[in-house]
């Protein structure tokens, strides 16, 4: 039952960034803006890809940890390191098969500024998400084992 949850939050944050890189490209393309260009597009989509990674890793791992009191700290479970690999693992399977998709399948004809309109920020959009994925993934804190916290104490009480 983890994995339909996760697909879910996945997809769910998945639109709602969307949506909101619609809108910031929308404004951009709008307003007469001098540096206004085909690489803000670009970097917008970068980084709304991320932040939708980021967002979607953590609440993901939140939705299916198990513990609804505890359910945002997560990470600091004893479980919180599976929790974390299945999130990843089912993320970037997802993610792979929407690149492959992407690339198979393009929606858009012409330029244009938004996803999926456009194959080449569509891509950019799903390799941030991989990469916002990967650094939450990475920089995840990891609960300390009672090993780890006694090697700690012994050294300090040396000192």
């Amino acid at each position: 039952m983890k994995i339909p949850k996760i697909l879910l939050s996945i997809v769910v944050h998945a639109v709602v960034f969307d949506v909101v890189g619609v809108v910031v490209s929308f404004i951009v393309d709008v307003l007469p803006l001098a540096f206004a260009s085909r690489a803000l597009f670009y970097a917008i989509w970068f980084v709304d890809g991320v932040f939708c990674g980021l967002f979607s890793f953590g609440n993901s791992g939140a939705l299916v940890s198990g513990d609804p009191e505890t359910d945002w700290d997560w990470p600091h479970q004893k479980n919180g390191v599976r929790t974390a690999r299945l999130v990843a693992g089912v993320t970037l399977v997802f993610l792979a098969a929407m690149i492959v998709a992407s690339v198979t399948f393009p929606l858009g004809g012409g330029e244009s500024v938004f996803v999926p309109d456009d194959e080449g920020l569509t891509l950019t959009y799903w390799i941030g998400m991989v990469i916002g994925t990967v650094v939450f993934l990475r920089v995840m804190p990891r609960p300390e084992s009672v090993a780890d916290v006694t090697v700690r104490k012994a050294q300090s009480s040396r000192e």
